[in-house]
């Protein structure tokens, strides 16, 4: 048992290096800031396309509710057939908080000015939803901030986002280059764990909801 859990950590572990050296390719094929990140993004969501289930689409975008809006989100995890979104083409999407269920800010490097530029995104996205009639602490999005490279602590960086509010934070290595091993398993499990944790409550008030025990418009809240 012990010899799986180390060949999984070690297969995790690799895909995190996939990860490094792709960003590393760009850097040396690419010298735009604003370009690079998006292809950061794009990284990402690629690799996170071959980890969750494939009821979910993955996108960058804007959750939407009556005039609120909210910043451009890097990824933003959701289920289009529970409720399709506004707008939907290739990677971009505008979307009602509904069918949302989790929204990732990517940094190429966390440093305290982008944690704090990160954390301020993923707040004001949670303030559009909480507008939302579909809103409960039960139903919130996961909020996750994944860096590329950081040199300050985890435990620090833990800290500071449970302060604010955010689930999760995750980095893949110091800015030297050295892997942070794990965290890109953590990053994974976690996720998939909440994914399946909304798909079960958003059964259970079905169910609810087929045996009379609660009214229609009920399951919304």
């Amino acid at each position: 048992m012990s010899d799986n859990k180390e060949s999984a950590s070690n297969y995790y572990d690799l895909i995190q290096k996939e990860i490094l050296i792709k960003r590393e390719q760009l850097r040396f094929l690419i010298n735009q800031p604003t370009l690079l990140g998006e292809y950061y993004e794009g990284i990402v969501r690629e690799i996170l396309a071959r980890f969750i289930s494939s009821k979910y689409s993955i996108a960058t975008g804007i959750i939407i509710c009556g005039v609120r809006r909210s910043k451009q989100i890097d990824i933003i995890i959701f289920d289009s057939l529970e409720s399709y979104p506004y707008f939907f083409v290739q990677n971009m999407v505008i979307i009602d908080p509904k069918p949302v269920k989790a929204i990732i800010e990517v940094k190429s490097e966390i440093t305290t000015n982008t944690l704090k530029a990160a954390v301020q995104s993923l707040r004001e996205a949670i303030d559009v939803y909480n507008l939302s009639q579909e809103f409960s602490m039960q139903t919130k999005p996961e909020t996750i901030i994944f860096g590329y490279a950081s040199d300050l602590s985890l435990t620090s960086l833990e800290k500071q986002i449970r302060d604010e509010g955010i689930d999760q934070v995750v980095v893949m290595s110091k800015r030297n280059g050295e892997i942070i091993s794990g965290q890109f398993k953590t990053f994974i499990e976690n996720l998939s764990h909440y994914l399946e944790f909304r798909s079960n409550v958003l059964h259970h008030k079905a169910l609810l909801v087929e045996k009379g025990y609660i009214k229609k418009e009920e399951q919304k809240k």
